[in-house]
């Protein structure tokens, strides 16, 4: 039958993604406690982190159950890999955007092994939670965190949930995407005015917005954050 050789295909095949493939096909055509089983154990036992996190998220998408939210936050710290750990941060913030998961995101962002983890916690935070507490954490973690590129992502989600000059005005090209600046050092006026230009600020509300930006951060960019 199609579904026997569906559920084949996602245990046998070679190729991660025909694994994957058929893993998306059973949880659409046959929603139902068998293939909801198989997509645990693959979530789990697959050797391919790509396949893995393709049965965490059509869990997700099918059974968005507390039994579904204990398998993600189980992986989102177990799994050996930094692509599923991501998947399921993201997945329970978008899903279950509560106390816990935050509080999970927050840990996370600070206690992964891997930078791409920590990024992908910090962002679902900014993204799920844009608030003053959150503006508070990524402020603590531009101060404290020891990895110059953990600072500057950490300085570029922070800026970017100010305006679109303050996520242009973080990054190295002025392009809105990594390499980011290091928030500790000072930022040149020539950047900062090229950063305006860009983001189609006139010259005489620049100043404005740079301060409004500056209060925003809880530091002058002028000076750098450890000032």
């Amino acid at each position: 039958s199609t579904r026997g050789l569906l559920r084949a295909r996602a245990v046998e095949d070679k190729d991660d993604y025909v694994r994957s493939a058929a893993l998306q096909a059973l949880a659409s055509m046959w929603p139902d406690e068998s293939t909801r089983e198989l997509l645990r154990a693959r979530a789990v036992e697959d050797t391919d982190e790509d396949a893995r996190s393709g049965a965490l998220e059509a869990l997700v998408s099918t059974w968005p159950d507390e039994s579904t939210r204990e398998l993600l936050r189980t992986r989102a710290v177990q799994d050996e890999n930094d692509e599923p750990r991501s998947a399921a941060l993201r997945a329970l913030a978008s899903t279950w955007p509560d106390e816990s998961t935050r509080e999970l995101l927050r840990t996370r962002a600070v206690e992964d092994a891997d930078g791409f983890a920590r990024s992908a916690a910090l962002q679902a935070l900014a993204s799920a939670w844009p608030d003053e507490s959150t503006r508070d954490f990524l402020g603590t973690r531009v101060r404290e965190a020891a990895d110059r590129g953990e600072r500057g992502e950490a300085f570029f989600i922070l800026s970017g949930m100010h305006s679109e000059f303050g996520r242009i005005l973080s990054t190295r090209d002025l392009d809105g995407v990594g390499p980011y600046l290091d928030p500790r050092e000072p930022i040149p006026r020539e950047h900062i005015d090229r950063a305006a230009e860009k983001a189609g600020i006139a010259g005489g509300d620049l100043d404005a917005t740079l301060a409004s930006l500056c209060r925003h951060l809880g530091w002058d960019v002028t000076r750098g954050a450890d000032h």
